[in-house]
Order: structure tokens, then sequence, then C-alpha cells
């Protein structure tokens, strides 16, 4: 994930103008693209299929923000493979016990100083969509919010 998608341009192979017009309409947003990586992504973080990676920017303002801060990062669902997605902050706590997290009036405290006045999405419980370039048009693999 990256603030922006300039932000990932330097881990995708692809020409940027193939897909600027999908970034441009759909982030931020629920739309993960699965495009050619650059070898500036190590095999560790794709070694089942070292030849793509999937990329997005999220709409939620604070994982924006944090994105900012940090540069790119790779990152997972808040949720078990299969199971429902998870809308509150205590039932990803209750899901997984063993980490350590900010309940919802936290992270609201955390938002107005990292995004003063910044309204935040709420959650559609459904999965981003998840689409793969394939040489002239994109094919989506797992349909979820957004619609191509």
């Amino acid at each position: 994930m990256g603030a922006s998608a300039a932000d990932l341009w330097p881990y995708v192979t692809m020409d940027q103008t193939q897909w600027q017009s999908i970034t441009k309409r759909y982030w931020p947003g629920q739309l993960t693209l699965v495009v050619p990586s650059s070898s500036n992504v190590p095999l560790q973080m794709h070694p089942k299929t070292p030849d793509t990676i999937g990329v997005r920017v999220p709409d939620h303002p604070i994982a924006r923000q944090l994105l900012t801060l940090t540069g790119p990062l790779a990152t997972t669902s808040a949720n078990i493979s299969g199971q429902p997605a998870l809308m509150t902050i205590e039932e990803v706590l209750t899901q997984f016990p063993q980490i350590c997290g900010l309940n919802d009036d936290a992270l609201r405290s955390v938002l107005e100083l990292l995004a003063p006045h910044t309204v935040v999405p709420t959650p559609s419980g459904l999965p981003s969509t998840v689409a793969a370039w394939q040489s002239d048009h994109w094919e989506t693999i797992r349909q979820g919010t957004v619609h191509l």
C-alpha cells in the first residue's frame, strides 16, 4: 500500500499510462491492482508469483497519513481469509488477541491529530476489488466494492 500512486511506481514495471486512468478514477479506494513487479520488490514479498505485485492506495485517512510518513508498506487484510470482514477495531482485537491496538475512541483522537476535520469513511464490509493486468486489459480476480 502507498499514500499515492506515485509512491508505488518504483515497484511496478508496466508503463504508468497503462494504469493511470484506472488509478485516477478509483484511488484512493477499494481497488487492488495486480501488476508486473520491478526488481525493487524483494522476492520474500511474493515468492510464489515473483513477477507480479498487488498495489493499492487506501481510502482511509489514517492509513494514508501513516503511509505518507513511512513510505509504502507491505500489508494484509485484518481478517482471516474466507471469514467475514471485521468492521470495528474491537472485532479485530477479539479475532487477533495477540496484537495491541487502539479502541475506536483512541483512533478518533489519533485521526484528529493526524488529519483534523477529515471524515472517516464507513466500512462497507466488502473486500477490495482485485484486478490483474493481462497484457492489454484488466481482469477482475475478486469482485468487491469497485465495479470495473
